[in-house]
């Protein structure tokens, strides 16, 4: 309670990353990261959300913790419709809960490395779907990206695919429909002596991307780098994409006072630092209603800083830098 006092505990999955509310339940993103790593002797354990049901009060909760273990005979399809897999895994371990947003009587689960959302009905406890979000073509005007360590701010084109791989995302109703808006930071699977990533070269600059060889829901021939240095928003119900803030992010912070630190690293000042990684890296976002206006505020976790963005009008494809506030001390 608010002295400090303990009250109860219930137990859950494997390492549960974020906690939230809904109604009279308490949900974890238990995300059964293998810390090991990969082979003889270590365990990737299942990923999953526990569910507890306080309804009954805070003594007498329920916990139910709710698998993935229906979608192994699915695999295929998951990795054909472009849910990114370890080769060889079983979706019921390599799918990794990492965030929750909830709207009525759902549940939607950011499954970060999958590059994935898995539903999950919070009436039956089970999960009715696991969608893939796709892939941003930064080849695309708008889509430009600064990917060179060469001390600019450079941001252009590049013949590169961004896997959005969200950590946190929330929900959001207009007109009735539910939509998801995603923080696409990235993340690489690095457990271990085990890589998921390599390095490619581009224009001299040995970029971070996804070693195609390793995984399952990617092509071959194209190169992928992780996040997608945006948010997005995505129609619940499908996973369709509605609106993608392009090149916004950095382009701004390029723009801003702070520019002399443009994609640096939360531990390294230097400008472009972080150019060849995952940039400023967008890690969390929050939707709020202010004087009739819709604002999604989005936490850069590199750079540092909070965006607000006013995207009362995401559905005509107009979004709007309304401020960026930033009190690190680079010094």
């Amino acid at each position: 309670n608010y002295d400090g006092s303990f009250i109860k505990a219930y137990p859950c999955g494997v390492q549960p990353d974020m906690v939230t509310f809904s109604g009279n339940l308490i949900l974890t993103a238990d995300e059964g990261e293998p810390r090991l790593g990969y082979g003889e002797g270590c365990v990737d354990p299942k990923g999953s959300v526990t569910v507890i049901d306080l309804s009954s009060g805070i003594e007498n909760g329920n916990a139910v913790v709710v698998t993935l273990d229906e979608f192994d005979a699915e695999r295929d399809e998951l990795t054909e419709s472009g849910v990114i897999l370890k080769k060889d895994a079983a979706p019921s371990a390599d799918l990794e809960p990492e965030y929750i947003a909830t709207a009525g009587k759902y549940a939607y689960v950011s499954l970060q490395e999958a590059n994935a959302i898995a539903t999950l009905d919070l009436e039956s406890k089970k999960f009715t779907s696991v969608l893939p979000l796709g892939f941003k073509d930064h080849s695309v005007a708008g889509n430009e990206i600064d990917l060179l360590d060469d001390g600019k701010a450079k941001i252009k084109n590049q013949n590169v695919y961004g896997v959005y791989m969200p950590d946190g995302i929330d929900a959001f109703e207009v007109n009735g429909e539910t939509y998801l808006i995603t923080a696409n930071e990235g993340d690489a699977r690095e457990w271990g002596d085990y890589s998921g990533v390599k390095k490619t070269k581009i224009e001299g600059t040995k970029a971070e991307t996804l070693d195609n060889e390793k995984w399952d829901g990617i092509d071959a021939d194209k190169t992928y780098i992780l996040g997608g240095r945006s948010f997005a928003i995505f129609k619940a119900s499908d996973m369709t994409l509605v609106y993608e803030s392009g090149a916004m992010i950095e382009s701004a912070v390029a723009a801003s006072e702070f520019k002399e630190h443009f994609n640096c690293s939360n531990d390294n000042v230097k400008l472009d630092s972080r150019s060849k990684k995952k940039g400023p890296e967008p890690e969390s976002v929050e939707v709020a209603e202010i004087d009739g206006k819709r604002y999604a505020f989005v936490g850069l976790e590199r750079t540092g800083g909070v965006m607000m963005f006013d995207i009362t009008d995401f559905l005509k494809g107009k979004a709007a830098l309304s401020a960026y506030a930033n009190s690190r001390d680079y010094s």
